[in-house]
């Protein structure tokens, strides 16, 4: 038999799969890292541009928010997700990785310092939003700006995204 006709030697499953896994976890480590640098770094310059002139950030710069589309649609095509719960699956997925775990909890940070900053300029643009109290009843709804922690992601959201799977039979 000459050589081209022997057979290739067939590489070992499992290595084949630790190594498909390796470059799985370097690519989503560097996703998270970027996507989190980015939403750093365009939050400084929204809080300058905020502190600056919070009328003139809202009507000019709050553009700059919209470059987080580009960067998250980025960060989903190069992990081959389509949204921010399969990243989130993908993290899980790999959460043994300290690094994984520190990149993830940096991007989460930073979404979070997005969320409080917003919530500040929206309660500095609109005084009167903040000095509503309701009085809850039992068996009434409760706010749905209410910030929960999920358990599953151990990240704060919102009630509301909750009510948006419950389904009430008002029969």
């Amino acid at each position: 038999m000459s050589e081209a006709e022997e057979p290739k030697k067939k590489q070992a499953r499992l290595e084949r799969n630790e190594k498909n896994d390796q470059a799985a976890m370097e690519n989503l480590l560097q996703q998270l890292d970027q996507l989190g640098e980015v939403l750093t770094k365009l939050l400084t310059e929204a809080q300058e541009n905020a502190r600056e002139s919070i009328e003139d950030f809202v009507e000019d710069k709050v553009r700059k928010m919209g470059a987080m589309i580009g960067h998250y649609f980025n960060a989903f095509q190069a992990l081959n997700v389509m949204s921010r719960k399969d990243v989130d699956e993908a993290v899980t997925k790999m959460y043994s990785s300290q690094s994984i775990r520190d990149a993830a909890e940096k991007l989460f940070q930073s979404e979070g310092d997005w969320d409080s900053f917003l919530e500040e300029t929206d309660a500095r643009m609109n005084p009167s939003c903040n000095d509503r109290e309701v009085e809850l009843v039992v068996g009434s709804h409760g706010p749905c700006e209410l910030k929960v922690t999920d358990v599953l992601t151990e990240r704060l959201v919102f009630k509301k995204m909750f009510m948006s799977f419950i389904c009430v039979d008002m029969n």
